[in-house]
């Protein structure tokens, strides 16, 4: 039996373009079953308090589940790692963090490449730090701060929650900028190193002004300083560091990301879907009171911010020689 060319171009035509419709048709149904959120810090804590409320939002959105799970350790690693290795169908996304992202990829040999292993979604949050004084300390303003610690001929003392931490770096940014030296105090966490400076044993430190407002309301502690390029929203009257030192900023970040080779219309479909209920009103509000800046970016945005700090955290770390040990 003879096969026309037409027959054939029909027939090859339905092979080869099948397989393209099967794939679009996939997209646009995305999500058609349970979509898994991987948090990378524990259960309960101040990331877990963020992205689940978020998940439920995107759940009310595309009427499928959004099931946050914690997998935690090696600040922040092994959860990014796990991501980097899932499948790219748009069913496991990374509840994404400056550190693992951007500072542990300058410290320590990884397993996964922030830039080259996933697609950013979008940067949900800002977060900056407080520069925050023991009270017994004398000065009362930033400016003061920088007179006090330059006129001392021991350097104050600086608690941070760990080695090649956000504290960390937040206080070496402001030694490289000022010359001003400090005995660096590594704690496992910002509540002992609270302690310590309730108690007069710490100077001063660089914590979350949220997980340190207890201490700020009960007068153990005074905020002089943010960490954000400019003064946020929920502390109006507190200046920035950049202030006086031009160009500082340590603010940590919260966003969102897919493994690389997820398809750009599921990442757009997404994009679109937390960019909304980041800017309702209950969000802003209950972001606010956490303690965050609402963000959401374009993944573009996004992207260079992330190779952006990824090069500003690399400079400081081969030019103070920071380790995690």
């Amino acid at each position: 039996m003879r096969v026309s060319r037409r027959q054939l171009i029909i027939g090859t035509g339905t092979s080869i373009f099948a397989p393209w419709s099967l794939h679009s048709a996939a997209q646009d149904v995305w999500p058609s079953k349970a979509v898994k959120i991987i948090n990378p810090w524990p259960t309960g804590g101040a990331a877990d308090g963020l992205i689940r409320p978020i998940a439920e939002s995107l759940q009310s959105t595309f009427g499928q589940p959004f099931l946050v799970e914690s997998l935690s350790g090696a600040n922040g690693t092994i959860g990014t790692a796990a991501v980097a290795r899932a499948p790219k169908d748009g069913y496991t996304l990374l509840f994404s963090h400056l550190g693992p992202m951007t500072v542990s990829p300058a410290l320590t040999k990884l397993s996964y490449d922030p830039v080259k292993d996933f697609m950013p979604v979008t940067q949900l949050t800002t977060s900056p730090l407080v520069l925050l004084v023991r009270n017994g300390l004398p000065p009362r303003t930033l400016a003061e701060f920088f007179a006090y610690a330059k006129a001392q001929t021991k350097p104050l003392s600086m608690g941070s929650v760990g080695n090649g931490s956000t504290t960390h770096i937040a206080a070496e940014m402001m030694r490289m900028a000022t010359g001003i030296p400090y005995l660096h105090i590594p704690y496992k966490g910002s509540e002992p190193a609270l302690f310590d400076m309730g108690g007069g044993r710490v100077d001063y430190s660089f914590l979350n002004y949220m997980g340190a407002l207890a201490h700020v309301q009960a007068g153990r502690v005074r905020v002089l300083g943010v960490t954000s390029a400019k003064r946020t929203t929920l502390l109006p009257d507190i200046p920035a560091i950049a202030e006086i030192i031009p160009g500082y900023e340590m603010a940590a970040w919260y966003g969102m990301h897919a493994p690389s080779g997820t398809s750009p219309a599921i990442v757009t479909k997404l994009h679109d879907a937390v960019v909304k209920l980041l800017r309702t009103p209950e969000s802003l509000d209950r972001l606010h009171k956490g303690g965050f800046d609402s963000e959401g970016t374009s993944p573009t945005e996004f992207g260079t911010k992330i190779q952006n700090d990824i090069v500003k955290f690399s400079k400081l770390v081969a030019e103070t020689g920071m380790t995690t040990s």
